[in-house]
C-alpha cells in the first residue's frame, strides 16, 4: 500500500504539472501584449526589457514562467553585458594619441601597467572636448626664399658660427639663422647623427625656448576674453577630469599671471623615480597624467621658481577653454597665418629627419658616457623624444628650425610683426618683474614667458634682447630679438653646448656659453655697420 500511495502521489503531481503548463500556454498565446501570437521568449532573450516595453498592467500572467524561462540565461548574459565591455572605451581612448608611430606596443603592455597603482590617472579621460589624436606633422625639407644680408655680414655670421663651434669640446651638429625684416641668414654645421650632416632644414627640438608659444597662446586668449590673468587655476579647471581626480591640495591655485611669470610657488616634479619612469614609457598617454606626479608640497607664491610644470597647465588651460587640441591651437592661431613651421610632440609623430640628441647617458637612464641618447635601452619601445616630451610638453617640446624659429622670434617681439596684437605685445613685453634671476647660469629678468638679456658687444656697449634659452635632453636653443638692432637670431644644436664655456667666457663676470658668445659676435656686426 506504501508503494501504491507513493505512486498515486507521482501521477498526481505530474497530471498537475501538465494542466498547469498548459494553461500558461493558452493564457501566453492568446492574452500577450508583447512579441507576436503564441510566442515564447527563447534562450537569448531577457524578460526585463519586454518588461520595459509592455503596459504594466498586463505583466502579472508572466510572473511565474519567468523564474523557471530565464534561470539559465543569466549567468551568461551578465558577464557578457558588464566585463567584456568596460574595457574597450578606455583602451581605444587612452592608446589612440602614442600608438600611430609604434602599432606592435598596443596589446602586450597593457596588461603590465593596468596594476600598477602610479599609472592610474592615465585610465582617466582628460578635457572631454580635446581630442587626444596626432596632429600633421610639417614639412620642414623645404627651405623658404628670403634675400640675404650683405657680404660682409655673412661672413662675419659664418665666421663667428665656425670659430665657436670649432672650439666647442664635446658637439654633434648646430643650426644658427639671423632675421631682420625680410632679410635672413642660415647655416648649419657637423652632424645630425652618427651618419647625416647637419642642415639648415633639419627639425631639432626647442626645449625652453618652446615656451614662447604657449605664452603667445595664452595672451592672445586671454585678449580674446576666455580667460583673465588674475584667474585662478581651480576655477579654470573646475570641470576638466584630469585636474579634479588629481590631488589638488598638492598644486597651488595659482592665477595665470603667476604660472606666466613662474611664481606660482610649484615644485617642479623630479624626472627620477617610478612615477615618471612610468610615466614615459608606458604605451599610453594623457596629457593629464603628469598631474598625478604634483604630490610635493609646493612654497607660498610669489618667488620666482623656474620649472616646466607651470607651462604644463598652462598649456592644460589653453586647451580647456577653447576645446581644442595645444597643437592644433599653435598651428591656427600663432604658424600658420606667418606660414612658419613648428609642432609639437609628443601631438604629433616625431618628424623625419629630426637631428638625434646626444648627451651624457647617465643622465638618462643609460650608461657609456657621451652618447646617442635615442639608443638607451628603456627607450626600446617608446622613443627617447616622445618619452622625454611627455614629461615636457609645452614647456620644452616644440620642434622647427633655425630658420623658422628666428622669424618666429621677429614676428613675435618686434613691432613689423604681426604673431600677437601690438597691445598683446606691449602686455608680454612688459611684464618682466624688477627683480634679476639666474636663468640658463646668466643674470635675466623674467616676465610672462619671456627673459630679458643684455650682451656686451665688441666696443664695450650692451644690447638687451628679448627671448627665451633652453636646454636639456640632448639639445640646446637660444631665441633673442634686439629692439634696438630689429633683429632676431636663432641658434639650435642636438648636444646641451649651454654646458660648455664659449671663447668669449674668459673677461666675464658670469657664465657664458657658446651661443652667449656666437650671439654677442652677430650683434656686433650688425652694431658696427
Amino acid at each position: 500500500m506504501a508503494n501504491k500511495s507513493e505512486i498515486t502521489a507521482g501521477h498526481i503531481r505530474s497530471i498537475r504539472l501538465v494542466i498547469g503548463l498548459s494553461l500558461v500556454f493558452l493564457a501566453t498565446a492568446c492574452g500577450s501584449n508583447s512579441g507576436s501570437p503564441g510566442s515564447l521568449p527563447t534562450l537569448g532573450q531577457t524578460p526585463i526589457a519586454k518588461t520595459s516595453n509592455s503596459n504594466p498592467q498586463t505583466q502579472s500572467p508572466k510572473l511565474t514562467i519567468r523564474p523557471t524561462i530565464q534561470v539559465k540565461a543569466l549567468p551568461t548574459a551578465a558577464p557578457t553585458a558588464t566585463i567584456a565591455k568596460a574595457p574597450t572605451p578606455t583602451t581605444t581612448a587612452t592608446v589612440a594619441p602614442t600608438v600611430a608611430p609604434t602599432l606592435t606596443m598596443t596589446p602586450a603592455p597593457m596588461s603590465t601597467v593596468a596594476p600598477t597603482p602610479t599609472m592610474t590617472p592615465a585610465l582617466v579621460p582628460t578635457v572631454a572636448p580635446v581630442p587626444e589624436i596626432r596632429t600633421v606633422t610639417p614639412d620642414f625639407s623645404a627651405p623658404t626664399s628670403y634675400p640675404g644680408f650683405s657680404e660682409t655680414l655673412n661672413s662675419a655670421f659664418s665666421k663667428a658660427l665656425e670659430e665657436e663651434f670649432e672650439a666647442a669640446t664635446q658637439k654633434m651638429g648646430i643650426s644658427a639663422a639671423v632675421y631682420q625684416n625680410g632679410l635672413l641668414w642660415t647655416q648649419a654645421l657637423g652632424w645630425a647623427n652618427e651618419s647625416t650632416p647637419m642642415t639648415t632644414t633639419t627639425p631639432l627640438r626647442l626645449m625652453s625656448a618652446s615656451r614662447t608659444f604657449v605664452g603667445a597662446l595664452v595672451l592672445s586668449q586671454i585678449e580674446d576674453g576666455l580667460y583673465g590673468l588674475n584667474d585662478r587655476l581651480a576655477t579654470l579647471l573646475a570641470d576638466h577630469s584630469g585636474y579634479q581626480s588629481s590631488d589638488t591640495s598638492q598644486i597651488p591655485d595659482a592665477t595665470v599671471e603667476e604660472l606666466l611669470t613662474m611664481t606660482a610657488g610649484i615644485i617642479d616634479v623630479p624626472m627620477q623615480g617610478i612615477g615618471p619612469y612610468m610615466l614615459m614609457t608606458s604605451p599610453s598617454w594623457e596629457k593629464s597624467d603628469l598631474l598625478g606626479l604634483m604630490n610635493k608640497p609646493h612654497d607660498p607664491a610669489g618667488a620666482f621658481r623656474y620649472g616646466n610644470d607651470n607651462s604644463y597647465l598652462l598649456g592644460l588651460i589653453a586647451e580647456h577653454l577653447s576645446g581644442r587640441g595645444l597643437n592644433e591651437l599653435y598651428q591656427s592661431e600663432l604658424l600658420e597665418p606667418l606660414s612658419l613651421k613648428a609642432a609639437l610632440l609628443p601631438e604629433i609623430e616625431i618628424p623625419s629627419g629630426i637631428a638625434t640628441p646626444y648627451g651624457d647617458r647617465s643622465q638618462y637612464g643609460g650608461s657609456g658616457g657621451f652618447g646617442d641618447l635615442s639608443q638607451i635601452p628603456m627607450y626600446s619601445k617608446i622613443p627617447f623624444n616622445e618619452a622625454d616630451s611627455r614629461v615636457s610638453w609645452p614647456g620644452a617640446s616644440a620642434v622647427s628650425t633655425a630658420e623658422n624659429m628666428a622669424r618666429w622670434a621677429y614676428e613675435l617681439y618686434s613691432s613689423k610683426g604681426s604673431a600677437i596684437t601690438p597691445e598683446v605685445r606691449s602686455q608680454q613685453i612688459g611684464s618682466f618683474r624688477p627683480e634679476t634671476i639666474s636663468l640658463a647660469a646668466a643674470p635675466q629678468k623674467y616676465g610672462f614667458h619671456i627673459a630679458q638679456k643684455e650682451h656686451l658687444l665688441s666696443d664695450g656697449t650692451y644690447v638687451a634682447t628679448y627671448g627665451h634659452p633652453g636646454g636639456g635632453a640632448g639639445y640646446a636653443s637660444a631665441l633673442f630679438y634686439a629692439p634696438s638692432l630689429d633683429l632676431a637670431v636663432s641658434i639650435l644644436s642636438n648636444t646641451d653646448l649651454g654646458n660648455l664655456l664659449g671663447t668669449c667666457a674668459s673677461y666675464a663676470e658670469h657664465w657664458l656659453g657658446p651661443f652667449d658668445c656666437i650671439t654677442r659676435k652677430f650683434l656686433s656686426a650688425v652694431a658696427d655697420q
